[in-house]
């Protein structure tokens, strides 16, 4: 943009000179700017002007007309240098309209994923408020909104949908690239077989309190926790382990079809999914078979221990409760006599 502002400067400056040039060699009347300047070429008459002082003085001309500052410093009663003058002063103004909406294009274009997230949640909030929502859904589609897009909105299954099948395989490996590092499953697993896994992903967000698993119901997808906290909690209201990063879940259900468990997100987490039957292909791999086996049975250990500890703490402390009702560890206290 500068340098196009600056060859419309020179050629502006050149044309001036140019016009000039013409009167002399058509021996037109000389009542021009340049003359009262001093650097009109006249007949009979050496001039001791240098060429960069005539470039200057009119590229001074030219910049006073085309951005109309001015008309310089010395008059002109030239029809022809008003006209040129005055073509100069129109081109100006419309390159500067011309700058003015390239300068808007890119400052709205800068500023247009802002523009449509802040449109997005101010649709949101009269959508809610038409429904008359509580606050506190409010605040939950809020904070998804936020995480979901970081203040940045964009229609990614648009974009996606743009792309080849391999520039999507790529991006799905660099979105999930962390897991192969974190998930103790993929460790020493072959790149085809990993790459297979990670192309099939799906990423979901959960906000804290989401139920990701409910008790006794159909699990359709093995989970990978890419960043946030999960609780397991027992049907009998236990609370057995938390997962984090890396940690997978969901095979249990899968494999066993048992499922007395609730898994509920702790805080706002980015869960990948694999639906059930692509994990189940999955185990057709021998390494991956053994490796499901061993936490399938680490998980359901560690469960049964935890039940097995919290059933004595609670009859401790039914225990307790019971003997201090009937006094075995409380007494009545004596009167005392004065």
């Amino acid at each position: 943009m500068i340098v196009l502002s600056l060859y419309m400067l020179h050629w502006g400056s050149c044309l001036l000179y140019g016009v000039q040039y013409m009167y002399f060699m058509y021996k037109m009347p000389p009542d021009t700017w340049m003359l009262n300047a001093g650097i009109y070429p006249t007949p009979g008459k050496e001039q001791n002007v240098s060429v960069y002082t005539k470039y200057i003085w009119c590229l001074y001309v030219a910049v006073c007309h085309y951005y109309r500052v001015g008309g310089g410093i010395y008059d002109t009663h030239s029809v022809g240098d008003y006209i040129l003058l005055t073509g100069l002063m129109l081109i100006g103004a419309i390159y500067s309209a011309y700058i003015i909406v390239i300068v808007l294009q890119a400052i709205g274009t800068a500023n247009a994923s802002e523009s449509k997230y802040e449109e997005l949640m101010r649709q949101l909030y009269h959508y809610l408020k038409f429904k008359r929502m509580p606050l506190h859904i409010h605040m939950r589609l809020q904070m998804y909104y936020e995480y979901r897009f970081r203040k940045r909105y964009f229609r990614e299954q648009s974009i996606m949908a743009t792309l080849s099948e391999h520039l999507r395989y790529e991006i799905k490996l660099c979105t999930s690239s962390h897991l192969i590092g974190k998930v103790a499953i993929f460790k020493g697993l072959s790149r085809n077989v990993v790459g297979s896994i990670i192309g099939g992903l799906n990423l979901d967000i959960y906000l804290a309190n989401d139920v990701i698993i409910q008790c006794n119901s159909v699990v359709e997808n093995w989970f990978l926790i890419s960043y946030g906290t999960v609780a397991v909690i027992h049907k009998t209201g236990v609370e057995l382990i938390h997962m984090q990063d890396g940690e997978c879940f969901g095979e249990v259900q899968i494999v066993t079809g048992e499922s007395d468990v609730n898994i509920i997100a702790v805080e706002i987490s980015e869960i990948f999914s694999i639906p059930r039957n692509d994990f189940l292909k999955y185990l057709s791999n021998d390494t991956i078979r053994k490796r499901i086996d061993d936490l399938i049975y680490q998980r359901q250990t560690a469960a049964k221990m935890n039940l097995e500890r919290y059933a004595l703490l609670h009859q401790e402390r039914e225990e307790v409760l019971y003997k201090v009702r009937s006094g075995k560890i409380l007494q009545r206290g004596r009167l005392r006599l004065l």
